[in-house]
């Protein structure tokens, strides 16, 4: 975050000029603060800040008659924050920001805000999240063994764009898996084009997958970007599967077949010669097989897409209402 911090304290010890009225005040270099007492404060679970400088540091002092000091600075502050991301790539964010007291409780110092207090840039740009901040109340105490500690806090609330991950994941990978679909209409004796356009789906899948997880973060619980990408790729594996139960049906079919021309060959050389064998049996072809093997396509052409479609209605209904019911009512808690 981008911070312009302002803090004002009251320290009756400064030797403040002569003469100075007590709405007056004189700047100086900011490091006057090294020469005198400035409060404590951090802020909690903050792993870094630096404050910017073109020839010296963005920051300034003031110090009025009323020995009343006036810091002011531009800073960058990284705070660390807990995440869910249950419904991931829909989640919703709260990350509780303090400001808080490190050595003297309340019997000795007191934080407030200075009207106006929390103030927020108007239209902060965000790529990824829709950026809220909410005001807490006005006191908010840090309390240990050794005492209570002032503190002031306020919330950050970041709610995730879902567009980003419609276009790079969800479509392309839906998609996919509506192209594996077009490899039941190949006939089946097509064993090269449609093993080929089988196996690259599945690949691309694979690649898409790994892409995901690598760029997403990584939880040791299910997302609900988990259970899209590995129901997609559990559809495009059917389809590989139901093929290669195919040609096991096609090879079945196949020695049947042979087994049953022999037979036949056996059959007809032991036949007597003054014997009248009467009209010839239907050729059998194997057909029980071949017959199964044109039932399963055929179902598989017609049920695989109707599952996906029903799959989608069913994950999108659970996806968009379980994440919306996860999103805290922000018009309660008078955002800013």
């Amino acid at each position: 975050m981008e911070i312009n911090l302002r803090v004002k304290w009251q320290d009756v010890r400064l030797r403040i000029p002569p003469g100075l009225a007590d709405h007056e005040y004189v700047p100086l270099n900011p490091v006057i603060l090294k020469h005198i007492w400035v409060p404590d404060l951090y802020i909690d679970h903050s792993e870094g800040s630096y404050t910017p400088s073109v020839l010296t540091d963005i920051a300034s002092v003031w110090i009025y008659g009323d020995a009343t000091v006036d810091y002011s600075g531009n800073m960058f502050v990284r705070v660390s924050c807990r995440m869910n991301y249950t419904w991931f790539p829909r989640d919703h964010q709260i990350c509780n920001i303090r400001i808080e007291s490190y050595a003297y409780t309340l019997d000795h110092n007191v934080y407030s805000w200075v009207p106006p207090g929390l103030e927020v840039s108007d239209g902060i740009p965000s790529e990824q999240f829709l950026v809220r901040f909410e005001k807490t109340e006005p006191y908010t105490r840090v309390q240990d063994v050794y005492g209570t500690y002032p503190a002031l806090a306020f919330r950050l609330h970041l709610t995730r764009r879902l567009s980003y991950m419609l276009l790079q994941v969800y479509l392309p990978s839906g998609l996919l898996v509506v192209v594996s679909f077009v490899s039941l209409v190949v006939p089946p004796e097509a064993i090269p084009g449609r093993m080929t356009l089988c196996i690259t789906t599945i690949l691309t899948m694979c690649s898409l997958l790994g892409a995901a997880m690598q760029s997403t973060p990584q939880v040791s619980y299910t997302r609900a970007i988990d259970v899209w990408l590995l129901s997609c790729l559990t559809f495009v594996s059917v389809v590989l599967f139901e093929f290669g139960l195919i040609i096991k049906m096609m090879e079945m079919g196949k020695k049947e077949e042979a087994t049953k021309k022999q037979h036949k060959v056996k059959n007809v050389s032991q036949v007597r010669p003054f014997h009248n064998p009467g009209p010839p049996p239907p050729e059998d072809t194997g057909g029980g097989y071949f017959v199964r093997a044109q039932w399963v396509d055929r179902v598989a052409l017609v049920l695989l897409p109707i599952l996906f479609l029903v799959f989608n209605f069913a994950y999108w209904w659970w996806f968009l209402a379980g994440s919306q019911n996860a999103m805290p009512d922000l018009a309660k808690n008078s955002p800013l």
